[in-house]
């Protein structure tokens, strides 16, 4: 995976609809600055690494479709930094990136009934055990299915393949699809889901 250095492009405006994620706020609520919504969301990322380190010492057995995800060598360019370049050069809002962590954390679960009918061993998180090999690709695909979901002002593939350090903006389309599917095309969050989420990684406090 390359990154390199990334320039402001204009995004693509779309009709506004209204988001099937419904996003209720209680109160007149403060946000926490960007750079700390950001660091707890790594922070949740390296926990979920950690848990998955430890429950697969070695590489589990990887269905083909999983294999795209993964990159020869883990990538050394931190999350904390690789998320910090999607906000400063793209039109991503606070919202899509808070939801793109229930992706990837769906995608880190996913396949647990598969993995029990294959036999393999494990802890049930899934055939996809997430690492410094493929912890990048999977939070790329995360924040570009997230932003076209919820923001009315999106991105192309090529915008996001230049900020995320892909190869093409086919890579994109084919890790979007790709992580579509193992998804269930279950694109929607409660309610319920984003408030959970909302306390802990958007930080409102009663102002």
């Amino acid at each position: 995976m390359s990154i390199t250095t990334a320039t402001s492009a204009p995004a693509h405006t779309k009709p506004h609809t209204s988001s099937p994620t419904a996003i209720i706020h209680t109160s007149s609520p403060t946000p926490l600055s960007e750079s700390l919504l950001l660091s707890r969301i790594v922070a949740r990322l390296d926990t979920l690494l950690a848990r998955h380190a430890a429950s697969f010492p070695s590489c589990p057995p990887l269905p083909d479709h999983f294999c795209k995800f993964y990159s020869k060598n883990p990538c050394a360019f931190p999350l904390a930094e690789y998320l910090k370049r999607f906000a400063d050069h793209t039109a991503i809002s606070r919202t899509a990136f808070v939801v793109a962590l229930i992706y990837v954390e769906r995608l880190a679960e996913a396949g647990v009934e598969g993995r029990e009918e294959a036999g393999v061993e494990g802890s049930g998180l899934g055939f996809l055990a997430l690492n410094r090999f493929n912890a990048h690709r999977v939070v790329m695909s995360a924040l570009f299915l997230a932003h076209k979901f919820l923001d009315d002002e999106t991105h192309s593939a090529r915008r996001w393949a230049m900020v995320g350090g892909a190869k093409s903006p086919t890579e994109v389309c084919g890790l979007e699809q790709q992580m579509l599917r193992e998804m269930g095309f279950r694109l929607n969050v409660s309610a319920e889901e984003f408030e959970e989420y909302q306390m802990e990684f958007v930080g409102y406090v009663e102002a």
